[in-house]
């Protein structure tokens, strides 16, 4: 007795259009899963190079600010020697200037000059002379002036001028 027009055939536990279904099915989930490893690898990279970035940064502010430091410390070292500089051009100025006035009353046997004073050894007709022509542009040139006459048998005064320059502290 048959019942059906088609033989039987037989019964498969998957059909083709199922099993190309969990085909398509596994391969997009294969496909975004690499997708999703790929993503997930380049972000652990990235957040590699980050920190290594950061570090980086951190590095070159501190360079940087030492190096501001440093050219803070060398334009006043430039501002120091340029004053010192102008000091210097301003007091040979006025050595020069006093040379000139040296009057002819006053006989220079001894001039020396170092950084800080300046040492004038002569003799002088007398003592009014020397004051009113000599000591006063030396007391406008230095802080502080001492002079010491010593009498001489003609009747001039031989003198010791000792004129000191105070000196700045380097910053």
């Amino acid at each position: 007795m048959m019942y059906s027009f088609i033989a039987p055939r037989p019964k498969k536990l998957l059909s083709s259009e199922v099993r190309l279904a969990l085909i398509f099915f596994t391969v997009i989930a294969v496909v975004l899963s690499a997708l999703y490893g790929f993503f997930l690898y380049q972000n652990t990279q990235l957040q590699v190079e980050l920190s290594a970035l950061k570090a980086q940064y951190v590095e070159i502010s501190e360079q940087n600010e030492m190096l501001m430091d440093d050219i803070e410390f060398i334009e006043d070292q430039a501002g120091f020697i340029e004053n010192i500089r102008t000091e210097n051009t301003i007091l040979k100025e006025k050595i020069k200037n006093f040379l000139d006035l040296v009057p002819d009353e006053v006989t220079l046997h001894k001039v020396a000059l170092s950084s800080s004073d300046l040492i004038l050894e002569g003799i002088t007709a007398d003592k009014l002379s020397f004051n009113s022509k000599l000591q006063m542009p030396l007391q406008s040139m230095f802080h502080q002036t001492e002079v010491a006459y010593t009498p001489q048998e003609d009747g001039s005064l031989q003198f010791v001028s000792r004129s000191i320059l105070h000196k700045e502290s380097r910053p």
